[in-house]
């Protein structure tokens, strides 16, 4: 994992919060990568050439003693390119969530603007920026980017424009609580908003059933 520095800075009119790398250089996540990348391959190698239970032939034994037409051919080759596309997925999400660029995000009142560097600009200058007015934000809340056994990245998770995007790996419970309280003055509903909101429904609609009506009144 990468070690960055988050910065949060909260005004009464504009919330900014910045990630910055500042242990390894951008081309460190290249070799970081690069590493993922051959256990991946060798993950897919050893499941390809791996003989089966109780001495069965190992899938690479299977297509190179089948015709290209048969079904010894293509379904032990359906299934390398299964395992090697699920392993490629996984290996995406470890990298691209546990080994970001820099990442800046700002909210005026008005719009959010994402501001994150390409993964694979190793000099880490190239910055895509994003911005969507805020009624189009959608569960602003601080959650898990990445799971593993027995170890969670935390961070700030949110929905715009049918696309989910996760920002700030190890973010701390204080700042994440920082930058939502000043998301939320500046008119963003939160996750957190929300639930709140509907417990305080939760709680009127039950003192309203517990009040007794016109009639049990007047018999009292």
């Amino acid at each position: 994992m990468v070690h960055g520095e988050i910065d949060v800075q909260v005004e009464p009119d504009l919330v900014t919060v910045r990630y910055s790398i500042v242990d390894v250089s951008p081309h460190g996540r290249f070799y970081i990568g690069l590493a993922h990348l051959a256990f991946l391959i060798a993950m897919t190698l050893a499941v390809f050439f791996a003989p089966g239970k109780h001495d069965a032939p190992s899938m690479w034994q299977d297509i190179s003693a089948s015709p290209i037409t048969s079904s010894g051919f293509f379904v032990p080759l359906s299934i390398i390119l299964a395992v090697f596309g699920f392993l490629f997925w996984i290996f995406l999400r470890i990298v691209q969530a546990g080994y970001p660029g820099d990442q800046k995000l700002e909210c005026n009142g008005e719009t959010l603007t994402i501001s994150r560097i390409q993964w694979f600009d190793w000099n880490n200058k190239d910055w895509i920026t994003e911005s969507y007015p805020l009624h189009e934000i959608s569960r602003m809340r601080y959650g898990v980017l990445l799971s593993g056994k027995g170890n969670s990245i935390y961070g700030l998770r949110f929905n715009a424009a049918g696309r989910s995007y996760k920002l700030f790996p190890k973010l701390t419970t204080r700042k994440a609580g920082a930058i939502l309280s000043g998301l939320e003055a500046l008119g963003m509903v939160t996750d957190r908003r929300q639930r709140q909101r509907k417990a305080v429904a939760v709680r009127r609609r039950k003192a309203q059933s517990l009040e007794p009506i016109d009639g049990e009144k007047k018999s009292r």
